[in-house]
């Protein structure tokens, strides 16, 4: 049986893996940890005890466990961050487009919009 965002076509894990540079993290903006905890807070006000960012930052920096007790804020934060917002994880924070799919297949996301821009760097 396919998972919910092998369904709606986000490319398999091999085909990141295919493009070394979604494995890259890029370097931290100097003010980078502030970004991702603006946007943490920013996409995770109405939850309910949501991680601290730099516990979110952590694991999505990992491999996903979804037995971390950030689990669950990222599920919230992936679910709910816009297109834009998810380039500067990237671009800003660090944190390397490869961990984001694994999160969002972990997760079992099925965002349309975060399937097409995820897809657009995968390998040949």
């Amino acid at each position: 049986m396919r998972a919910l965002g092998e369904i709606l076509g986000l490319a398999p894990a091999t085909a990141f893996e295919a493009n070394p540079r979604t494995s890259r993290s890029l370097p931290l903006y100097p003010n980078g940890m502030i970004v991702f905890d603006m946007l943490v807070k920013k996409q995770c006000a109405g939850m309910n005890n949501p991680a601290n960012s730099e516990d979110v930052y952590d694991a999505l920096m990992k491999k996903p466990d979804l037995q971390d007790p950030a689990a669950n804020t990222i599920r919230w934060f992936l679910g709910s961050l816009s297109m834009a917002h998810t380039g500067w994880l990237v671009g800003c924070c660090g944190i390397p487009l490869i961990r984001i799919s694994e999160h969002v297949r972990a997760h079992g996301l099925i965002r349309s919009d975060m399937i097409r821009f995820l897809n657009q760097f995968i390998g040949p």
